[in-house]
C-alpha cells in the first residue's frame, strides 16, 4: 500500500515516469535538499544505491526521507560544493534543483559533465519549462546535449542529458 510522503510531487511523479531507472546501480542526486526525491527514486528501484549530495549544512540536517522510506541504508549522504566536485561514475544524476546564478549554474553543470565518466551516464535536470530556454545555452556550454524533453502541463521539464561522450 502506497501512502503519501513528501516525495510525492508532481516533479516526483514526473521523474518516475520519464525515465527508465530499472538498469540504474547509482544514483547520485546533487542539490537534493533533504532527499526526498532520491528517496522515492530508490523506494521504486530497488537495485539501486543513491548518494545524496549538497552543502556540509544542508546534509547536516537531511536524510529524513530517506530514512521514511527505507532506503537510507543503500544511500551515502555526502557534504561539498557541487561547483566544484561531485561524486563520479554514476549512472544517473539528479539536478532538482538549478541554482539561480548562471554562472554558478554552469560551473555547477560543467562538474556533473566532469563526473559523468561512462558513455551511458545520464544528467536528469528538473525544471519549470520557463527556465528551459535559460538552461538550454548552459547545458551545450557545459558539454552536455538534450537528448528528450518530456512535458507535463507545461509545469515541468526532466531533460535527459548524456555527456556526449
Amino acid at each position: 500500500m502506497h501512502t503519501t510522503t513528501a516525495a510525492d510531487t508532481p516533479a516526483t511523479e514526473l521523474l518516475l515516469t520519464a525515465h527508465d531507472f530499472t538498469s540504474a546501480r547509482h544514483v547520485v542526486d546533487v542539490l537534493g535538499g533533504a532527499g526526498a526525491l532520491l528517496a522515492a527514486v530508490l523506494a521504486e528501484h530497488p537495485q539501486a544505491l543513491g548518494t545524496l549530495f549538497d552543502l556540509p549544512l544542508v546534509i547536516d540536517g537531511a536524510g529524513e526521507p530517506l530514512r521514511a522510506a527505507g532506503v537510507d541504508r543503500r544511500c551515502a549522504l555526502i557534504g561539498g560544493d557541487a561547483a566544484e566536485h561531485v561524486p563520479l561514475g554514476a549512472d544517473v544524476y539528479l539536478l532538482g534543483r538549478v541554482p539561480q546564478d548562471a554562472e554558478v549554474a554552469l560551473r555547477v553543470l560543467r562538474t556533473l559533465r566532469t563526473a559523468m565518466t561512462t558513455p551511458a551516464a545520464r544528467l536528469l535536470v528538473l525544471a519549470p519549462t520557463a527556465e528551459v530556454a535559460t538552461l538550454t545555452p548552459l547545458l551545450a556550454e557545459a558539454g552536455l546535449h538534450r537528448c528528450e524533453l518530456p512535458r507535463r502541463a507545461g509545469e515541468l521539464s526532466i531533460l535527459v542529458l548524456s555527456s556526449g561522450s
